[in-house]
């Protein structure tokens, strides 16, 4: 940082051209002065994040939060590399590069460029398995029913079902086999065109947090795992206060949110961990080939993603996915929660979120699978 005033308060006085000119360099300098901070900062987080998917939450305490803000931390260091390249101050462009190299790596996870996909693929679905999953919120509307007969998925996992019957709910049940019936609590369900060969939840997680069934595909078991990770438990108001940066505000009542938010973050991103280990236990002891899906609650720079992927998975996004994907229409449309992981012997062919229904707080994903 040194070398960054030197420089710059050295330029000033050699390009000293009257009173106007000097304000210039004045304002220059406070703005190399400015983008040198944050050099140093946010190449700091650009690490924490980076550890996030390793260290677990219970050890890193409120720095686990990080990794919800990795894209726009990236952004940023973009922003600083090309400054510096700008300025042509030839040290810090090679003091920021390594963050912007890193980047480079982990960022696909957000934002995938496919340059030599074909957007007018047209799948004969005979050969796929087209699988969809939902967070529905509990909404069983007529609506939310007509539109998945329309989807017709050959398997559909749903979060947070609610036990309310009406006439499209009931024609969806009808397509398929399905895990159970809806108890008097928010759960998840597994329906399969395909026969379900037996189902049950992880011994030490709930029905309303995981429930899984092997399915019988042609010749071939298919064992799905529909998941709802624990909530970060953040409020309406919580979400107004963030989404309308009422956290600028200086005075203690702001300050005391904030904090309270933070530790909401936090404590749920170990709840998370804890039961990403067990669905990880469970995927390495499975007889057959996998399909992890379901809302994780979590972003992909994250010690529950990687957790889970680690299990010998492969996140669908990653293979056929393009573009940015967000799966959640709340902070800014910048969260991809929502995930389906596959299995060696699964191959993902296709990765779509339609974020043009509007039946909950999440978007349904769709995948075509092909068994190997």
């Amino acid at each position: 940082m040194a070398e960054v005033y030197k420089s710059s308060f050295g330029q000033y006085r050699r390009q000293r051209r009257g009173g106007r000119r000097g304000v210039a360099q004045w304002l220059l300098l406070l703005l190399d002065i400015f983008v040198g901070l944050l050099l140093v900062l946010f190449s700091a987080l650009t690490a924490v994040s980076i550890l996030c998917q390793y260290i677990p939450p219970a050890e890193l305490g409120a720095w686990s939060i990080v990794s919800l803000a990795a894209p726009i931390i990236y952004i940023v260091d973009l922003a600083v590399f090309f400054y510096w390249i700008v300025r042509l101050r030839w040290w810090l462009v090679l003091v920021a590069a390594p963050a912007v190299v890193v980047g480079l790596y982990y960022m696909p996870l957000y934002y995938r460029i496919d340059l030599m996909r074909r957007y007018a693929t047209h799948y004969d679905d005979r050969d796929f398995v087209r699988l969809a999953t939902y967070n529905i919120c509990g909404n069983r509307t007529e609506q939310l029913g007509d539109y998945l007969q329309r989807c017709n998925p050959d398997i559909l996992c749903l979060q947070e079902v609610r036990p309310v019957a009406n006439l499209a709910w009931e024609q969806v049940r009808k397509r398929y086999n399905v895990t159970s019936s809806c108890d008097t609590l928010l759960t998840n369900e597994i329906a399969s065109r395909y026969p379900l060969l037996r189902s049950g939840t992880i011994d030490s997680l709930n029905r309303r947090r995981v429930v899984w069934a092997d399915v019988k595909v042609g010749m071939d078991t298919l064992r799905v795992i529909n998941l709802h990770l624990n909530s970060t438990t953040i409020s309406d108001d919580d979400t107004n206060y963030i989404e309308h940066h009422e956290y600028m505000g200086g005075n203690s009542l702001h300050k005391a949110s904030l904090k309270e938010i933070v530790r909401k973050l936090a404590s749920n991103n170990v709840r998370r961990s804890v039961q990403a280990d067990a669905v990880a236990r469970f995927v390495a002891e499975s007889p057959y080939r996998v399909v992890v899906c379901g809302d994780l609650n979590d972003v992909p720079m994250s010690y529950t993603y990687r957790t889970i992927l680690d299990a010998g998975l492969e996140d669908a996004f990653n293979v056929g996915g393009s573009g940015y994907s967000y799966t959640f229409n709340r902070y800014f449309n910048l969260l991809r929660i929502d995930h389906v992981f596959c299995s060696e012997g699964v191959a993902a062919v296709s990765y779509e979120v339609d974020n043009s229904a509007k039946y909950s707080d999440h978007y349904p994903v769709f995948v075509r699978v092909k068994l190997k």
